[in-house]
């Protein structure tokens, strides 16, 4: 899949894919001069599945290249107007890791519990949760002109944030 000798990703190729990137994030967070955003639990989570609270997406570029760059979700807002100064520190605590495997680029999001039920805006298409139908061509993948432009924006409702 990553090297391109496929193009139809559905069933369980969603999900190993989906861990493949969840799983090469999690080691770049623990392992490089950053805020810890993976703990034990949800790292070991990782050995069976997606944690929850994950999300992957998928988009190309056009200049080959094996990189990643890692952050905090940059921009937020409410979905009913409400105040986002209580969110700051549940931002802080969002780890958002771009992955670019040659012209592939997976988009790791792992939110904290009380932002699960926040709506993610990421570059690209969505690889996890499945997206409707459960399958993902990655001819059709959105192309942009560079790896790590696009910006991840958080919407959250009053009620994803307390829940």
């Amino acid at each position: 899949m990553l090297r391109g000798n496929q193009n139809i990703v559905r069933g369980e190729s969603l999900k190993i894919l989906a861990r493949w990137f969840v799983k090469t994030a999690t080691v770049i967070n623990v392992s490089q001069p950053y805020r810890l955003l993976w703990d034990a639990d949800r790292r070991h989570q990782v050995e069976t599945g997606v944690p929850a609270n994950v999300r992957v997406s998928l988009y190309w570029v056009p200049e080959p290249d094996l990189n990643w760059v890692q952050g905090s979700i940059p921009s937020a807002s409410s979905s009913a107007g409400a105040s986002v100064e209580g969110l700051t520190e549940l931002i802080g605590l969002t780890h958002v890791c771009e992955i670019q495997v040659g012209n592939l680029v997976g988009v790791v999001i792992a939110l904290p519990d009380r932002l699960g039920g926040a709506v993610v805006q990421a570059p690209g298409a969505p690889l996890w949760p499945p997206p409707s139908g459960g399958v993902v061509d990655l001819k059709d993948l959105q192309h942009t002109t560079e790896a790590f432009d696009g910006l991840v924006h958080l919407i959250t409702r009053p009620s994803a944030f307390w829940r």
